[in-house]
């Protein structure tokens, strides 16, 4: 699989950008990128979700959602069959809640604050890139780590298919 190259950013895959978008935690500003949310909750090795609204004009294996995003509960998921606002994907590794948020990306870069990580200088980052090198493991993406101090207090096992991007 050829991996795509860092282009322009969007909101979609700028995590920073998308936090202070939405004003998160405690809502969002009603745009387009906060709309979509978990219509009902998911057991673990689900492999089906149902979105609240169906995503735009979006074919099975164009996309994956990224569910749960800023926690260290987040899951990044291609898209394998589509059927309305109901979508298959790989089976989940954790419960979701209902109205629990959901991205969507067409680029396999998955960034760092998805899964929680601070990159404050103080706060030990160590589950959160575990947890991005883990899920970019699993889709084959490119893990991107924003500009910051990321902590961790073990070691993080790296894979040989796994790319890290990082600004300066």
């Amino acid at each position: 699989m050829q991996r795509p190259q860092l282009g322009q950013r969007n909101l979609q895959k700028d995590a920073d950008l998308l936090r202070v978008l939405l004003n998160l935690p405690g809502g969002g500003s009603g745009s387009i990128e906060y709309r979509y949310k978990l219509a009902s909750a998911t057991i673990v090795t689900a492999v089906t979700i149902t979105l609240n609204y169906a995503l735009p004009v979006l074919a099975a294996n164009d996309a994956w959602v990224v569910i749960d995003p800023f926690t260290t509960e987040c899951e990044v998921r291609k898209i394998t069959a589509v059927s309305g606002a109901q979508y298959t994907v790989a089976a989940l590794d954790y419960a979701h809640a209902a109205n629990d948020l959901v991205l969507w990306i067409t680029e396999s870069i998955i960034s760092a604050k998805w899964f929680g990580a601070k990159g404050d200088g103080s706060t030990d980052d160590g589950t959160a890139l575990q947890r991005m090198i883990d899920q970019c493991n699993l889709i084959d993406a490119n893990g991107y780590i924003p500009v910051g101090r990321y902590l961790y207090a073990t070691g993080l096992t790296l894979y040989e298919n796994t790319g890290l991007i990082g600004d300066r």
